[in-house]
C-alpha cells in the first residue's frame, strides 16, 4: 500500500509526506507521516521625503526553488511564498524588488528549515540613485523551522537644490558658490530673458533642516537686480529653487 499526503496547509512540507507498506494477513504496520512548519522571513521597506522603487539581492535561499510557493521556477502573489502583496521577483538571479507607498511597503518568504539544522539566509539591498540608506543595507538572521524574523531597510530621498540664473539685456557667464564642487560652479545665458539652471541632489539630516547658501559673485560690467544671496533649508525630498 502507498499513501501520500496531499493538499498541505500553506507553509508546511511533508517530512515524510508519503510512505508504502507491505502487510500480510492479520498483520499490523504503521505508516508514519510528518510536516515541517516553514520559517517565515518578513522584508519591511520604509523611505522618508518619498516613495520608490527598490531591488534586494537574496542569499541562503533561492527565488526559483521550493522556497517560493512549492513549485520550482514559479513566483505566486501571497500564495505563502515569493512575495506576499507586494513585489516582484526575477527567477533567474534571486532578486526582487519593493516598491513603496506612502513610505513603506512589505513582503514575505516562506522558507524550508531542516527539523535538525538551522538555516542563515541574508537579503541586501542595491543602491538605488537618488536614495541614501539609513542603516544598514544588509540584513542576516538564523532560522528554525516555524520561527518569524523580520529584516527592516530604510531609505532617505536626497533634496534638490535648483539654482536659476536669468540677464536682462544682455548675456555672460556668472559664478556661484555654496553647493557642488568645492570651487563652485559656473552658469551661462544665451539669451536675454531666457533662465537657465543647474540642480544639485544633495542627502540631508533625517532629523533636522539642513541649510545651504548659495552665493553669487559680482560681475563686472553688471548690477543685480534681485539678492546675490539665497539661503534655503532642506529636508530629504524636498525640492527648492535659488533664482538670480
Amino acid at each position: 500500500f502507498s499513501f501520500s499526503e496531499t493538499d498541505l496547509p500553506s507553509g508546511w512540507v511533508g517530512s515524510p509526506d508519503s510512505c508504502e507498506v507491505t502487510v500480510d494477513p492479520g498483520e499490523t504496520a504503521i505508516c508514519s507521516l510528518g510536516n515541517i512548519k516553514k520559517a517565515r522571513l518578513i522584508i519591511e521597506k520604509d523611505t522618508i521625503g518619498g516613495d520608490g522603487t527598490f531591488w534586494f539581492e537574496t542569499d541562503g535561499f533561492s527565488l526559483n526553488e521550493d522556497d517560493c510557493d512549492g513549485e520550482e521556477g514559479d513566483c505566486d502573489d501571497g500564495e505563502g511564498g515569493c512575495d506576499g502583496e507586494e513585489g516582484d521577483c526575477d527567477d533567474e538571479d534571486d532578486e526582487f524588488s519593493l516598491e513603496t507607498e506612502e513610505n513603506h511597503a512589505e513582503t514575505f518568504f516562506d522558507i524550508f528549515v531542516d527539523i535538525e539544522s538551522s538555516k542563515e539566509v541574508t537579503v541586501t539591498e542595491q543602491s538605488t540613485d537618488g536614495w541614501q540608506a539609513v542603516g544598514d543595507s544588509s540584513c542576516t538572521v538564523t532560522l528554525e523551522p516555524g520561527e518569524v524574523e523580520t529584516c527592516t531597510f530604510t531609505n532617505a530621498k536626497a533634496a534638490r537644490l535648483t539654482v536659476s540664473k536669468i540677464t536682462l539685456d544682455g548675456t555672460g557667464t556668472f559664478h556661484f558658490t555654496g553647493i557642488g564642487p568645492e570651487e563652485g560652479f559656473d552658469l551661462t545665458t544665451e539669451e536675454a530673458d531666457v533662465a537657465v539652471e543647474s540642480f544639485f541632489d544633495v542627502f540631508v539630516d533625517i532629523e533636522e533642516e539642513t541649510q545651504y547658501t548659495i552665493q553669487e559673485d559680482l560681475q563686472e560690467g553688471w548690477v543685480a537686480v534681485s539678492l546675490s544671496s539665497c539661503t534655503v533649508t532642506l529636508l530629504p525630498g524636498d525640492s527648492k529653487t535659488c533664482a538670480f
